[in-house]
């Protein structure tokens, strides 16, 4: 929704389907049982080195957002074949 703030588990999802991150055995067992799957990218992006580690719920600011986008360019520059 437009007046709620972008939050740290949303972003982490969506880095890390962007980054073609495989999700994690916790986060394919979390989306099976419906418990949240913004939980586990939060941690997924984390161990990848793409994301600061925190709360899937806390909104995330515009610094952040910033610097996780240039780790994730470096990430897919190292990552995937060209």
């Amino acid at each position: 929704q437009e007046d709620r703030p972008l939050t740290r588990g949303l972003f982490a999802y969506m880095l890390r389907r962007a980054c073609r991150i495989d999700p994690g055995a916790t986060e394919l067992f979390a989306k099976a049982i419906r418990l949240g799957e913004c939980r586990c990218a939060v941690k997924t992006c984390y161990y990848a080195g793409l994301l600061a580690n925190g709360p899937e719920y806390e909104p995330i600011g515009g610094s952040e957002v910033l610097g996780a986008i240039i780790r994730a360019e470096s990430y897919l520059d190292t990552k995937l074949p060209e």
